[in-house]
């Protein structure tokens, strides 16, 4: 039986036929740049791509192989995410595979925003909202009922995930505008106690002391999480 030639992967990826064999030189790249969804390091004959997935191993390239490339789908990427992009048919699964497609892509310092206001997901088969959708989708984590996901750049339309913290049962007497306001003062290292006193003053509102303690710890930990980066 006859056994069908394994295609490489800039044939499958970018539809290039009979790659140039190329060696990819030891000393460090020329040029460092962002192409569709691969992170490109050009020498002067060759290249490497690495998907900003995490999911697959880079692409070695010769650059007059990439000047005829062109993406699969509309799409610049590796053969996982490009699959994955194949199997979407709603608008749900069409935006957590492009938050994995950019896990390592994704701008920690910018807000990220959706091209169209959706209020609802359903991710496999749960009606859920966007924020808590895209936090397990970027961190892979399943949360449960007690997990609130909460903004901490006071952007309430924000869902880059590196600016959203998990915050569990005492956080729900806490208002989005509240949230912001801790996580300002968290910021401007006020005191606990403090922060309680101007919550009362301003929202007349008295949160104890152990809920400031609780959100305080599950920020800490929101941040130590967020601060690894894979790119």
């Amino acid at each position: 039986m006859l056994s069908l030639p394994t295609l490489s992967p800039l044939t499958l990826c970018l539809g290039v036929l009979d790659p140039i064999p190329i060696q990819i030189p030891q000393e460090p790249p020329k040029e460092t740049y962002r192409w569709g969804n691969f992170l490109v390091h050009a020498w002067d004959e060759a290249a490497t791509l690495t998907c900003l997935c995490g999911r697959s191993e880079k692409i070695p390239a010769a650059l007059e192989d990439l000047k005829k490339a062109s993406g699969v789908h509309g799409i610049e990427a590796c053969e996982i995410c490009i699959k994955e992009y194949k199997m979407c048919k709603s608008r749900t699964q069409h935006v957590e595979a492009w938050i994995r497609r950019n896990r390592f892509g994704i701008n920690k310092d910018q807000h990220l925003y959706l091209p169209e206001n959706l209020k609802r997901f359903v991710s496999e088969g749960q009606i859920m909202r966007p924020k808590r959708c895209v936090y397990q989708t970027h961190h892979g984590v399943d949360l449960g009922p007690e997990d609130h996901v909460l903004s901490t750049c006071g952007d309430p339309a924000c869902l880059n995930p590196y600016h959203m913290m998990v915050g569990k049962s005492p956080a729900r007497k806490i208002t989005p505008q509240m949230q912001s306001d801790i996580t300002e003062w968290l910021n401007l290292k006020i005191k606990t106690k403090t922060i309680v006193e101007l919550l009362n003053r301003k929202y007349q509102r008295k949160v104890s002391l152990r809920t400031i303690q609780l959100i305080q710890k599950e920020w800490r930990q929101s941040a130590a999480t967020t601060s690894y980066c894979g790119c």
